[in-house]
């Protein structure tokens, strides 16, 4: 048996965790410069506000049903996020972190009655220890996992649902839409519509050797997991190949800079998020870009790409790195409204390449970054920091109404007060 663990409109759940006052309230969470919907909570899905709506398009829907929208605050929800993986792996060891509120975990030799059992206990303990509620879905493979998490969602009451039954599963694809499937992507459900397969159960009948012929051995692998043959290993999800790390401005910036700042703040990031799956980056690329909507003759967009000699996840390398490209892709006269930087390539300590001539290579120090790393997690974040980062930082991304960082930030952490 295999459980998958996803938390319940995760952003607005941990917003609701410090802010009582946004239960049972419609809440939505909004995008970098509080441009685009990017979590709702169950009320205000009800009002039929949609995934990626920009702002602008509600704000009549948010004055007539008094709905809450904060701004984004991703380090408390990463930090969240860790208490509620901690909390997991505790109960569970072998546990395969799948995103930022989902998590796969290993019940093998458990019977069906004592997984579902073990999976409303920990479901109990996740809430009652983090605050953070979630629904847990329980089958023989991964994919049967995510369709049962799907199905649990659908009675929050119980939270738990388990597709360990044949006959049960049989009765649930014939009515499960083909393009709900965990692996089948939107140009996948049209191919397979063209082709009159609409439903599960409808897929799980096609030869796999056509199948695999038509749509590729990814789909194929699905229809597997679906008919309860595991194709897809707890630890096959393998760490990102690239990491990107990449904002829109609060206003257009024209000077150099404040495209550096800007531009350093996104490489730290980037290498921190690098160095925490012990990963080296061999490529880096840096993109800037005005408005899209400016008038065609005043647009402007450019990346370039560099290979590193050797690998690295030092941020001190890999910003002067980058801040040459973005040298080379400036240009005056233009109003920026984001850059970003990509690392590519990236690969683990173990099977890294050196360079021949690596001594007149800038010296890498990983062991200083890790100093800097544990510092920052205990202190806050940019505790220490490049001073290439800047400090007044007057292009950061709006936030209007973003809660504290109470988990990350000594500064911030809630008050209580006791009568």
């Amino acid at each position: 048996m295999i459980a998958l663990i996803d938390c319940n409109n995760f952003y607005v759940s941990c917003e609701r965790v410090f802010n009582p006052k946004l239960c049972h309230r419609p809440v939505i969470v909004l995008s970098n410069n509080d441009g685009c919907v990017i979590a709702r909570s169950s009320e205000a899905k009800s009002l039929g506000i949609r995934m990626a709506q920009p702002m602008f398009q509600i704000r009549d829907l948010i004055i007539k049903h008094h709905i809450q929208w904060q701004s984004s605050n991703y380090s408390l929800y990463a930090s969240m996020s860790e208490r509620v993986m901690n909390c997991i792996q505790e109960h569970s060891p072998n546990i395969e972190i799948y995103s930022i509120d989902e998590a796969f975990i290993d019940l093998t030799g458990m019977s069906p009655v004592d997984a579902f059992q073990f999976a409303q206990k920990l479901r109990h303990i996740v809430t009652q220890w983090t605050g953070i509620p979630v629904c847990i879905g329980l089958g023989q493979t991964k994919t049967l996992a995510k369709m049962a998490n799907s199905l649990a969602k659908k009675n929050n009451t119980l939270g738990v649902f388990s597709l360990d039954d044949k006959h049960k599963r049989r009765e649930i694809f014939q009515t499960f839409p083909v393009g709900n499937i965990w692996g089948i992507g939107r140009k996948t459900t049209f191919k397979l519509n063209d082709y009159n397969i609409t439903t599960t159960q409808e897929l799980i009948k096609q030869p796999t050797g056509w199948m695999r012929k038509v749509f590729g051995l990814g789909v194929t692998k699905t229809i597997l997991e679906l008919q309860g043959i595991s194709c897809i290993r707890l630890d096959d999800m393998q760490s990102k190949k690239a990491i990107t790390s990449s904002r829109s401005f609060s206003r257009p910036v024209t000077q150099l800079h404040e495209l550096s700042e800007a531009l350093s703040t996104y490489v730290a990031t980037a290498t921190e998020k690098c160095r925490a799956q012990h990963g080296f980056a061999q490529g880096i690329c840096v993109t800037i870009s005005t408005s899209r909507f400016k008038e065609k003759n005043e647009y402007y967009a450019k990346q370039k790409t560099l290979k590193l000699s050797e690998p690295s996840q030092d941020t001190r390398i890999i910003t002067a790195y980058a801040l040459t490209l973005l040298k080379t892709l400036f240009r005056p006269g233009f109003s920026y409204t984001k850059c970003g930087v990509v690392l590519l390539n990236i690969v683990p300590n173990t099977t890294r390449q050196l360079d021949l001539f690596s001594a007149h290579l800038p010296k890498q120090n990983n062991k200083m970054m890790q100093v800097i790393d544990n510092i920052n997690r205990k202190y806050g974040k940019s505790t220490i920091h490049l001073a290439a980062e800047g400090f007044k930082k007057e292009w950061l991304a709006r936030s209007n109404k973003k809660s504290s960082n109470y988990t990350t930030q000594w500064n911030e952490l809630a008050v209580v007060i006791a009568n």
